[in-house]
């Protein structure tokens, strides 16, 4: 008998509740959680450090919609073609080195040489002058270009999300782990993953108070950014270390032969070569893919309008980009613990009452806190008496009240959006696991956040500025959560199909 059909133990109701990780499949859970956690460790740092560039820079968050529409949406699909091609070029672990070390080498470069010289580099006097000749509306698409290479390391940071995090590592996973074991370990990979978050939040908090003690006319943002570049270097070494650790020690060729008896698949068909274009048009094909990439879409536009009022709010309360990073700290911090917290309940969830039910908590969630942030933007009068008696003005309520909404949609994303939407790929053929998934997870991600700007940029040009806007936005959210409920109810009956006909094909 291998070691991946081993009998379970008896355990007491509460140990196997809470911890369903048998005692030897720990040498592949821990390091792999360890993976996926310096992984976001790093993603939650440079996402920091990204929002506090370019909202303390240009004075507003109505950047961030044009930034995803005009540079991070052309880089996904540059990226998918980029990825398209390695894949025929090397094998899945060549590829995992050069993604990762790209990136690392990037915001190596950024901290050495572009941010030291980004006072010659922005093309101030031009920006100027683009900004007299275009509309009031077109001011964020300006900035985009006065704050040039900020603009590149938000690129950088947001594809460092979908890239390694959601492609590069789950498609790893998804190789090495089988079904029966995923529905146990792809939640309990973010428990520990969220204790890197949550330390992320005060490491990113210390970082960037570096004022007290630094020798006139040092800057004091650069120096928290030379500090962080070295945390976030470091730990994408670390995680080239475990995936080669992984690789070489306990993902043996007698492991992987487990798995796939296990699968019993069929001998693997030659490799079909698939331009960008062929991948999205596989994901139009299937409309199994094609609501899980609704599922990607909804979630990234109904985050993205949330998330682009509220940071609008903390830019107002904290002018520099040291206190904006450090207060952000703060989220990244309470994401973690909160997550692990959703985790416990989230894996009983996904367990006892299945993946509907746990498919259903995020947009729920979501929904919920997103409304009520609204309402505190829209009619402020009506949540103004929280606010005196916590002694607080109404921006600074409002921040708080965002705060919540953010630490809450995001510790159940990963808690239960994540390992759902992973686990759905599971049945799927070798075809949609590689090619269809990748441009599920990075193309209809950046859909999704890029789709918010598009809605948002389109009212900015046609209604007013952000201000104006927000009611026409809490409209349109509420519009995404609907759908979004209604694709997760399709998809669950696929995905039950699915998984009943991969059973039937192992009897």
């Amino acid at each position: 008998m291998n070691e991946l059909e081993k009998p379970k133990s008896f355990l007491s109701k509460a140990r196997d509740l809470f911890w369903p990780i048998y005692g030897s499949e720990h040498k592949i859970w821990l390091p792999m959680a360890s993976m996926v956690g310096l992984i976001l460790f790093n993603y939650t740092v440079a996402r920091n450090v990204k929002d506090g560039l370019v909202v303390t820079a240009t004075g507003s968050s109505e950047i961030i919609p044009y930034l995803k529409v005009t540079l991070v949406l052309p880089a996904a699909f540059i990226f998918f073609f980029v990825y398209s091609k390695l894949v025929h070029m090397f094998n899945k672990r060549t590829v995992f080195y050069i993604i990762v070390g790209g990136f690392l080498a990037f915001f190596v470069f950024f901290a050495a040489v572009l941010y030291p010289m980004h006072q010659f580099l922005h093309p101030t006097t031009s920006a100027d002058a683009l900004q007299a000749w275009l509309p009031a509306g077109a001011k964020g698409l300006v900035d985009v270009y006065r704050v040039w290479t900020f603009s590149l390391f938000y690129v950088a940071s947001e594809l460092w999300g979908v890239a390694v995090s959601a492609l590069m590592f789950w498609q790893f996973a998804n190789d090495v782990i089988p079904v029966a074991n995923a529905k146990r370990f792809y939640a309990h990979f973010y428990l520990l993953a969220n204790v890197f978050v949550a330390f992320s939040g005060v490491v990113v908090n210390r970082l960037s108070q570096v004022q007290e003690g630094l020798p006139a006319g040092v800057d004091p943002w650069g120096v928290s950014i030379n500090y962080l570049t070295m945390v976030i270097t470091s730990c994408g070494l670390i995680v080239l270390a475990i995936y080669y650790y992984l690789n070489r020690s306990v993902f043996t060729p007698a492991y992987l032969a487990d798995v796939e008896a296990q699968r019993k698949q069929k001998p693997k068909k030659s490799k079909v070569k698939l331009s960008t274009m062929d991948g999205i048009k596989h994901i139009l094909r299937s409309g199994y893919l094609g609501l899980i990439a609704l599922l990607v879409i909804c979630y990234g536009v109904t985050i993205n309008m949330v998330e682009v009022s509220w940071k609008n709010q903390v830019g107002q309360q904290f002018k520099t980009g040291n206190e904006y990073t450090a207060f952000m700290g703060y989220l990244s911090g309470s994401t973690g613990i909160a997550t692990i917290i959703c985790i416990f309940l989230g894996s009983i969830l996904v367990r006892k009452l299945g993946w509907r039910i746990a498919a259903l908590a995020t947009p729920v969630m979501l929904g919920s806190t997103g409304i009520f942030f609204y309402l505190c933007v829209v009619a402020p009068e009506l949540v103004s008496p929280i606010g005196l008696l916590l002694g607080i003005s109404p921006l600074f309520l409002g921040v708080i009240i965002g705060l919540v909404q953010n630490v809450l949609s995001k510790s159940i994303k990963y808690a239960l959006f994540d390992p759902t939407k992973e686990m759905s790929y599971i049945p799927l053929d070798e075809e949609s696991k590689s090619v269809g998934k990748a441009a599920v997870d990075v193309v209809a991600n950046r859909l999704g956040k890029s789709g918010g700007g598009m809605i948002q940029m389109a009212l900015f040009a046609f209604v007013g500025p952000l201000s104006v806007i927000v009611p026409h936005l809490a409209i349109i959210f509420t519009g995404f959560i609907i759908i979004w409920v209604i694709a997760v109810f399709g998809l669950s009956k696929k995905f039950d199909k699915a998984c009943k006909m991969q059973e039937a094909g192992n009897e």
